[in-house]
């Protein structure tokens, strides 16, 4: 071969060589602008898609259930109420509880152990006010609860179990306020009233009345009755005793009238004594 045949073959080798190097770059540079591309279409997509489940679960390694998004324990076709769970190391006890009630729209963060019973902090909100309550055990309340209300405001002691049975009870609203202290029973109970009714008022065990305190004094009896009432009224005081029968005495500051139909009323040094029918049998002076 000649010198100059030995020149062009190799020319037509770099010329090929340059050629493929060239292909690759091209390539390599269509690579380079089609990925980032790929990228931000991948983005797009994943950013707009919608994932459908009625439950989401989160479970450890162990296959311990740590979190749940769902519906509560017995949800129907079209649930009202949607739960937020954590659980402790163990998947069995719940520890806070986020839940939203569409039907009673409300919504209600537990601290403790709103499924399992186990002593919680709750606070709540809905239509018709907010509350917080302390609980020993779930669904009875064994602590305090506070709800403030549009009309009136409570709180509640209670160790029986039900928030409305024992314990003790304050309450403002328009018309003034209370104060209850109940036994277990519900029948014995004390209650401070500042809203235009009895300032004090005492229940027996039979809950039955057995001591009313305001403008008067008034002792109760097994037969509802007031047999014994000191009265303090505009026109002066006076203490009134009955028995049964419906016979009476009234000493102090009393209106009467006599048989010729005056009316008359005493001074609080006066005694008048009354048969069953209500007509005096005695007075002095």
């Amino acid at each position: 071969m000649t010198a100059e045949g030995t020149e062009y073959r190799a020319l037509v080798e770099r010329i090929g060589k340059v050629e493929r190097e060239n292909r690759r770059m091209k390539r390599i540079a269509l690579a380079l602008l089609i990925f980032p591309l790929a990228l931000l279409l991948m983005a797009q997509s994943q950013a707009t898609r919608v994932v459908d489940a009625n439950e989401f679960t989160l479970k450890d390694v162990s296959g311990h259930t740590r979190a749940r998004l769902w519906f509560g324990q017995k949800p129907g076709k079209s649930p009202k109420a949607v739960l937020l769970t954590f659980y402790d190391a163990t998947g069995k006890r719940d520890l806070i509880t986020l839940a939203a009630d569409s039907a009673e729209q409300s919504a209600n963060l537990n601290l403790g152990g709103l499924i399992t019973g186990s002593p919680s902090l709750s606070l709540s909100a809905d239509a018709k006010g907010a509350y917080a309550s302390l609980e020993s055990t779930g669904n009875k309340l064994q602590g305090i609860q506070l709800s403030a209300e549009a009309e009136k405001s409570r709180l509640s002691v209670s160790g029986t179990g039900d928030a409305s049975k024992g314990g003790v009870n304050l309450t403002d609203g328009a018309e003034g306020g209370q104060l209850q202290i109940k036994d277990a029973q519900n029948n014995a109970s004390v209650q401070i009233l500042a809203n235009g009714r009895d300032g004090v008022s005492v229940l027996d065990r039979e809950g039955r009345s057995a001591l009313l305190l305001g403008d008067h004094l008034s002792f109760g009896d097994t037969q509802q009755n007031f047999p014994a009432v000191l009265y303090g009224g505009k026109e002066g005081p006076f203490l009134n005793l009955q028995d049964a029968q419906g016979f009476n005495v009234q000493l102090g500051v009393s209106k009467t009238i006599t048989t010729s139909g005056q009316r008359r009323t005493s001074s609080a040094a006066s005694l008048r004594m009354f048969n069953d029918k209500g007509e005096i049998v005695w007075w002095a002076p």
